[in-house]
């Protein structure tokens, strides 16, 4: 166990970095207030070519030393961990640099890992042969209650499951490859897509698809207007049960099967269900946890490398899918 705090550096400082954005927050508390939470970790070194939003973050984090970009960091600090957190499109080309440096122990990756899933298998052959341990902050596998939840589910606390329906906005990538992970986590990996269609193709694509499972599973995705309001909802219904997220996530109920009486013709679900908060505003702090830990075990964070680039995997299939059936509709 390392007595000395963590020395950490930030690359990026934007919402998830920083939340120092003028336009608004989130109730996901940021990496910089995650760190600042946690009792092993020291946030000493931040970097991001946009001087106000640089000045703000250092002021608000009370972040000692600030860079105008990335290598000016590596170059100066002696860093235990670093957060990630620039835009994807960058993604590929820090995490190459940080791998070859091999100089950190620890990488909390923001998602999706890369712009391309070419540039993700490229990551993750280079993380195979370095030092440094990368998680990828999708950022339910790190909450204690999801965790619990996604065991339990695996083990047969729903029975067989039936269906799962859940609605999302916010594209493929930004927001949908969360709900694919989710998905593939709880039910293992899916066998096929089925009927992608697009809602928005322009920039990150906003889609509706099916995933199916072979033993039967079927996963309904609704893709929903990213112009009206914020959403991410997922239910699953088993044979003995079903457990519903809602509330962006931040909510969790399940629904037993409701005891047999002489009064009851047949089985039914319980009408008011057992309810808890699922604690995911502080994903990236039980992240930030998990990654030391994994240092300190000797064992995966809860969220690995590979785990991302499924994940890209999976949404990129979907988009391809998305784009032939609307090339297929315009040429009838």
């Amino acid at each position: 166990m390392n007595d000395a705090p963590y020395r950490v550096g930030l690359i990026g400082c934007g919402r998830i970095g920083t939340d120092t954005d003028p336009t608004g927050s989130s109730r996901i508390r940021c990496h910089a207030e995650s760190y600042r939470a946690c009792v092993k970790t020291e946030l000493i070194a931040a970097s991001d070519p946009d001087p106000s939003r640089l000045k703000r973050a250092g002021a608000r984090w009370r972040i000692p030393r600030l860079y105008a970009d990335h290598h000016s960091l590596l170059q100066k600090e002696r860093l235990d961990l670093i957060s990630l957190c620039s835009p994807t499109q960058t993604h590929a080309e820090i995490l190459h640099e940080l791998l070859m440096r091999g100089e950190c122990g620890g990488v909390l990756l923001e998602k999706p890992v890369a712009s391309t899933l070419e540039e993700a298998c490229r990551l993750a052959t280079m993380a195979k042969d370095s030092s440094v341990v990368v998680a990828v902050n999708y950022g339910r596998r790190f909450c204690p209650v999801y965790r619990r939840l996604a065991n339990q589910v695996r083990g047969g606390l729903l029975g067989r499951i039936q269906y799962v329906h859940a609605a999302y906005t916010k594209g493929l990538y930004n927001n949908g490859t969360h709900l694919i992970d989710l998905l593939c986590w709880f039910l293992g990996e899916p066998a096929e897509v089925i009927g992608a269609q697009a809602v928005h193709l322009s920039g990150d694509p906003t889609v509706s698809f099916q995933l199916a499972w072979e033993d039967g599973a079927l996963a309904r995705v609704e893709a929903c207007d990213p112009d009206s309001f914020f959403l991410f909802e997922v239910d699953f219904v088993g044979t003995t049960g079903r457990l519903r997220f809602t509330d962006q996530g931040h909510q969790v109920e399940y629904y037993p099967l409701q005891e047999r009486t002489g009064r009851l013709a047949f089985h039914q679900l319980v009408a008011e269900p057992q309810q808890e908060g699922s604690g995911f505003a502080d994903s990236i702090r039980f992240a930030v946890e998990d990654l030391i830990a994994s240092l300190e075990e000797g064992r995966d964070p809860a969220c690995t490398l590979m785990d991302g680039v499924r994940a890209l995997s999976w949404a990129e299939r979907i988009e391809t899918q998305a784009r032939e059936g609307c090339r297929k509709l315009k040429r009838e």
